[in-house]
């Protein structure tokens, strides 16, 4: 594309107005024919270095000698030249434009560069960059008037009409766009606050909840007793397929749930379930005593085809009336199953959240559990023949199978003098010829003297059966070997007896099996509080300790800590005690703890919290680096914003140092903070974003005070990075009524006001 000609010449003070260049963003391979007047030194431009200059809109410089780019003419005094295309990257006016003629220069003259068609559609990723742009092009055109401005009467009287034309519409076509975006990114940003607003309350309330789950471990709600007696052993019931068949599988300890005691407190139940019939309108409803709770839905237990098995919880609050019930009985309400229903591993605690299973501290007392340890693995247990060996069966439990004459597995347990037992378990025997399954005491100091001796079986039986035998204790036995034994001729028959879930319990009746609760496994499910409830670990500041170094050395499992203000590594420092969970899940070759974990401060108002990470990182050696706590974004005591650190900017707030991404609320700053209002008191929102992937940030200030509200930005530039200065973002309001002030010819002042622009 050509240009009109253009006729320059040598004088730098008056611009030449008379030969406006009008491109758009985009334009490429542009030309402009140019003509020289006669003051010119040069007169033979085949002979003479040429050079294009340029300031662009968007504050960049072109400079052009590549002499392929001027085509001197056939008088030697003339040249058409083609314009670099990156000229058109950005939209507005150029300044300081002219060709280096030799060791002269041209006049200058100016460029005007439209907007491409759809740069006004800005999209909210882009609002930074094209804000930039913008602002650049007003910029650029205000220059471009004050250089008109500069340059007297005379010449500006000759082109004013045309300029004044070219103003308006230059006004119509960029500003109007250029409010109309500002306003619509005014009314987004006001509608991102109030969804700010709403994203805060809802942050709030599961923070709240959150710390409301964590100050229940201090308190014993969280991980209580089970109030629920013979709570571990499998208990059956036949079903009558009826309305309303009642069932109470457990009794309540002594009472101790119900009375004002415990009324408002929240209570959890939780059982494993089990029929082996199903029919379409059958469901099953917890209750006490003759009182159903009332509860339907999901919260019901309703087997179907597809689920003939489950583990049910509930939580709820105790009323006054119900807390009159909880004292005898607890079952369920069941309506119209058929077959055989199964319950076990049931428990009721104080607690809003079901924990692991443990057992009543009655049971304990009365003995009434499996008093066989590691009955599930046997892998503690001791063989006394090497024709005996350890398996695990397809159901997942160990079993001893044993091959030989006296082959035998025993442990050892504490027995009383004068109390009956019951011994029972899985077994299954294949044999040819006579064989028999015999269970044994002896005393473990005298293990050669059998104290008891009984024959379980000697008939082969080819599939599991359940079977026990129940005897009466005749002496004390303080360490009590408790083995299971094979007699019979083996040799040339070929056989072998298995046995598994064994289970030793005190009574005359055989229960379904259960593991014994000292177990270690079981009891590490379990275990997370000290015994009043409080927190299994305390850090005290006088007690010369490390936090991170305490937690790279806890065992395996899941640990409450509070951490006193001043202990050495507390995320707070010396200002407040934390308190929180860690739960270890591995250790690394060094030894140290692998995990992670949860702390927040324990004051009163805004607090701040921690997630905690506890790991190897590549290449380190100590602990102090395993152990890191990362902040999470807290928010203020009315949960209006987000900020950072808790902290609201007043008239004391440096902004410089707000370079953390987020919105702050402003409250009466003023004075010389670096703020983008001199003088009064301002109220509104900062927003700070991230500036670039290497560093830096953006600040973006929405002053609610201004008449109409304003909006302000600047940034972060340079090595070192240092804070630009702010700019008042220009709207069409702020245009109307400004007044230019300029000089005619004979310097005298002349004072032209905008005035029309919509």
């Amino acid at each position: 594309m050509t240009v009109k000609k253009i006729t320059l010449n040598t004088e730098k003070k008056t611009p030449i107005y008379e030969y406006p260049i009008t491109l758009r963003q985009g334009d490429t391979s542009i030309q402009i024919p140019v003509d020289l007047e006669e003051d010119f030194s040069e007169k033979d431009l085949t002979k003479t270095k040429l050079g294009f200059y340029s300031d662009k809109p968007d504050a960049t410089t072109i400079e052009d000698d590549e002499q392929s780019h001027f085509q001197i003419g056939a008088d030697k005094k003339s040249f058409t030249y083609t314009f670099p295309d990156e000229l058109t990257d950005a939209s507005g006016s150029t300044t300081n434009t002219y060709f280096k003629i030799g060791n002269d220069s041209t006049s200058n003259f100016y460029i005007h560069i439209l907007t491409k068609a759809g740069m006004e559609k800005l999209e909210s990723g882009d609002y930074i960059s094209k804000v930039d742009r913008i602002f650049n092009h007003v910029m650029s055109d205000y220059t471009a008037i004050n250089d008109l401005a500069e340059t007297g009467k005379g010449t500006f009287d000759t082109a004013l009409a045309a300029s004044k034309k070219q103003m308006k519409d230059l006004m119509d076509n960029l500003n109007a766009k250029y409010v109309q975006f500002i306003n619509s990114k005014t009314t987004e940003f006001k509608t991102y606050l109030a969804n700010l607003d709403k994203q805060a309350a809802d942050v709030k309330n599961k923070y709240t909840a959150l710390k409301t789950q964590l100050d229940a471990l201090e308190v014993p709600e969280i991980g209580t007793r089970n109030y629920l007696l013979n709570s571990l052993k499998e208990v059956f019931y036949a079903g009558q397929n009826i309305q309303n068949q009642v069932i109470y599988p457990w009794t309540f300890s002594f009472g101790q749930i119900s009375g004002n005691a415990v009324v408002n407190q929240i209570a959890t139940f939780s059982v494993d379930w089990r029929v082996d019939k199903v029919t379409t309108t059958g469901y099953m409803v917890p209750q006490v005593n003759a009182k159903p709770w009332q509860i339907n839905g999901e919260n019901q237990i309703k087997p179907t085809a597809e689920k003939m098995s489950g583990h049910y919880t509930y939580t709820f609050r105790i009323t006054e009336d119900l807390s009159n019930s909880l004292s005898t009985m607890l079952g369920f309400q069941v309506n119209y199953i058929d077959g055989t229903i199964r319950f076990k591993n049931a428990q009721l605690k104080l607690s809003n959240v079901e924990t692991d299973l443990t057992i009543a501290q009655e049971d304990f007392l009365n003995d009434t559990y499996n008093l066989l340890p590691d009955s599930k693995e046997m892998t503690s247990w001791v063989k006394k023949m090497t024709s005996v060996e350890l398996q695990q069966d397809t159901d997942g439990y160990n079993m001893i199978h044993m091959f030989g004459n006296y082959s035998s597995y025993y442990t050892v347990v504490s027995l009383k003098k004068g109390k009956e037992y019951t011994f029972s378990g899985d077994f299954k025997m294949y044999n040819n010829g006579p064989i028999s399954l015999v269970f044994y005491i002896s005393d473990l100091d005298n293990p050669d003297s059998d104290v008891q001796g009984i024959i379980i079986s000697d008939v082969g039986v080819k599939s599991w059966t359940r079977m026990s035998v129940t005897f009466e204790n005749k002496y004390m036995i303080q360490n009590a070997m408790v083995r299971v034994e094979a007699h019979g001729n083996w040799e040339g028959i070929g056989g072998s007896v298995f046995a598994k879930k064994l289970q030793l319990e005190p009574g005359l009746t055989s229960r379904p099996w259960g593991p014994n609760p000292l177990d270690p496994m079981v009891l590490q499910k379990s275990k997370i509080t000290a015994d009043n409830g409080s927190f299994e670990i305390a850090l005290l500041n006088n007690e010369n300790k490390d936090f991170k170094e305490l937690i790279t050395k806890l065992p395996l499992g899941f640990h409450t800590i509070y951490c006193q203000a001043g202990v050495k590594n507390n995320p707070s420092g010396d200002s407040m005690s934390v308190r929180g969970w860690v739960h270890i899940t591995d250790s690394d070759p060094n030894g140290y703890s692998l995990g992670y974990g949860y702390f927040v401060e324990t004051g009163s108002g805004p607090v701040k919290a921690w997630t905690v990470s506890v790991n190897c990182p590549q290449g380190a050696t100590a602990f102090d680096s395993y152990v890191v706590f990362n902040e999470i974004i807290t928010i203020t005591s009315s949960g209006s914003v987000f900020k950072s650190g808790n902290q609201i900017l007043t008239k004391d707030s440096n902004w410089d140092d707000y370079v953390n991404p987020g919105i702050y609320l402003v409250q009466g700053a003023s004075g010389g903070n670096n703020i983008p209002t001199s003088a009064g008191n301002t109220w509104g929102y900062l927003m700070v974003l991230n500036g670039s992937p290497s560093g830096g940030a953006v600040q973006i200030y929405y002053n609610c005070v201004d008449t109409p509200v304003a909006l302000y930005m600047r940034g972060t530039r340079g090595t070192p990075l240092t804070w630009s200065p702010w700019i008042k973002l220009t709207t069409l309001d702020s245009l109307n009524g400004k007044a230019l002030k300029l000089k005619d010819s004979a310097g005298k002042e002349i004072t032209y006001t905008i005035t029309g622009l919509s």
